[in-house]
């Protein structure tokens, strides 16, 4: 197998955007339909899985299971400051933040419903993120571009 068919199957929550590069990578090639077991609990299914959709640049997402909660993190991109707005409930929770290489650069507690991040130290490039709740349940992923 090569590198990128042994990193295709893995669970992107842990081992970052990586592994969307590889299955984009590999579907012009392979016809195999990579997903981990990872998506399904978090709810996202085959969402993710081989051909990864070009999403629009959005910055705000409603929680599936609760629709009264949207979650906005701007801007994007971002330069020194990234901000988490929680909007419809009070929420509190972790941001994850994984670079190209899905190494995790980034974690920051979520203690208000708006909470600013300091991302001035972070280099400039695509990051991945992840905000789960206090009860470790998924909030949102998405991408982030940091720039200069």
């Amino acid at each position: 197998k090569s590198i990128l068919q042994q990193y295709a199957p893995l669970c992107p929550y842990q081992y970052g955007t990586g592994v969307y590069l590889a299955r984009a990578l590999l579907a012009p090639i392979d016809s195999t339909d990579y997903y981990s077991a990872c998506e399904e609990i978090y709810g996202n299914g085959r969402a993710y899985a081989h051909r990864p959709v070009k999403k629009p640049a959005s910055t705000q997402s409603t929680v599936p299971d609760n629709k009264n909660l949207t979650v906005k993190v701007y801007p994007n991109p971002a330069n020194t400051l990234l901000n988490v707005e929680f909007i419809g409930q009070e929420m509190t929770g972790t941001i994850y933040l994984y670079n190209g290489l899905g190494q995790l650069t980034l974690t920051y507690s979520l203690t208000s419903n708006l909470t600013t991040i300091p991302v001035g130290s972070l280099a400039q490039g695509v990051y991945h993120y992840r905000i789960i709740d206090n009860n470790q349940k998924p909030v949102k992923t998405d991408n982030l571009l940091i720039e200069r």
